[in-house]
């Protein structure tokens, strides 16, 4: 028998949010700041000055909602491009895996392990990646398939992150 002391499920939740990362970047940042009052949230990320203050939690609120517009927009990077483009709210690659990486890091602070902290970082960068690359060759071949517009391709996978955001940061209540 197996017994899950904590660190299957930490990376399999850290993993499944380092993919929703990776199809949008900021939404994981989001859904902590949205989880913030939530009971079942007591990682230590709720200390981190960016959680503590309500303007810093509407701020990633507000990035991550508006990643779901700039996504869409005709002027917007590749994700696989390294650099940040700031009229859009894109980190670029780099950018992107370390904003999942600490998103993932807050994640595991919820666990209290001697290593939750970095191995939530660490699998939630995996995932990250995997969903970039995964992401971009989903669209590359639904676009070519299907022959919609890019943006009616990208609207499901802006429903693939949500999914998996909803399933690792389940959103309890608004901000207050």
């Amino acid at each position: 028998m197996i017994v899950d002391d904590g660190n299957q499920r930490l990376s399999a939740r850290a993993a499944c949010l380092g993919v929703a990362g990776g199809l949008r970047s900021w939404p994981p940042l989001g859904a902590l700041a949205l989880n913030y009052h939530a009971d079942a949230s007591m990682g230590g990320w709720r200390s981190w000055p960016v959680f503590r203050s309500e303007v810093g939690r509407k701020l990633l609120i507000g990035a991550g909602a508006a990643e779901f517009v700039a996504d869409k927009l005709p002027w917007t990077q590749s994700r696989l491009a390294p650099r940040i483009q700031w009229s859009t709210l894109d980190t670029g690659l780099f950018g992107r895996v370390a904003l999942v990486a600490l998103a993932g890091a807050a994640l595991g602070s919820e666990y209290g392990g001697k290593y939750s902290v970095a191995k939530g970082a660490f699998f939630a960068a995996l995932g990250a990646i995997l969903g970039n690359l995964g992401g971009y060759y989903f669209r590359a071949v639904a676009d070519e398939a299907t022959g919609l517009p890019d943006p009616a391709v990208a609207v499901v996978e802006d429903a693939a992150a949500v999914a998996l955001l909803n399933a690792t940061v389940p959103v309890a209540m608004a901000v207050r």
